[in-house]
């Protein structure tokens, strides 16, 4: 384990389960602190909506030591998406295939598991995020994939 990864904690985030995802009510989401009661998430989320990795968050410290997301206090800028390959489409249930088709774009990301080869990616702020919608769109109309947004910026709605 490298300084940076032993400084990192686990801030987890509650919500409402939604219908057809997995049946989880919490994710947790790694970050370094950057004060007393925040820290910026370095990891992309699967489920939580509205943060993105680089964004800060403010949280507080229950009595088992778990550190719970209250909310955001710094928006990285940064945009989530969340692609999803069809099992029976041209790419198969592959996430490798859906990390190719970005990779062009420099995008990071991880994938859930192989039972739901869901793929989370961080789309950077300074990103080509027209481009990047236009491949969402010809993935959806070829069959490769669906695909949601997690958590969006100004300029991903207007591109």
């Amino acid at each position: 384990m490298t300084a940076a990864s032993a400084d990192r904690v686990k801030i987890w985030f509650r919500f409402v389960p939604r219908e057809g995802w997995p049946p989880h009510d919490t994710e947790g989401l790694w970050a370094l602190p950057v004060g007393e009661d925040t820290a910026r998430v370095v990891n992309v989320p699967f489920l939580q909506d509205g943060v993105a990795e680089g964004d800060v968050v403010r949280y507080v410290t229950d009595d088992d030591g778990l550190h719970w997301a209250t909310g955001r206090e710094t928006a990285s800028g940064n945009v989530v998406i969340r692609v999803l390959p069809v099992r029976e489409g041209p790419l198969g249930p592959s996430p490798r295939a859906v990390h190719e088709r970005f990779a062009p774009f420099g995008l990071g990301g991880e994938s859930f598991s192989a039972e739901l080869p869901l793929v989370a990616l961080t789309v950077p702020a300074d990103a080509p995020m027209t481009e990047i919608k236009e491949l969402l769109a010809r993935g959806t109309r070829d069959g490769w994939w669906h695909w949601e947004t997690g958590c969006t910026t100004d300029a991903w709605n207007a591109a």
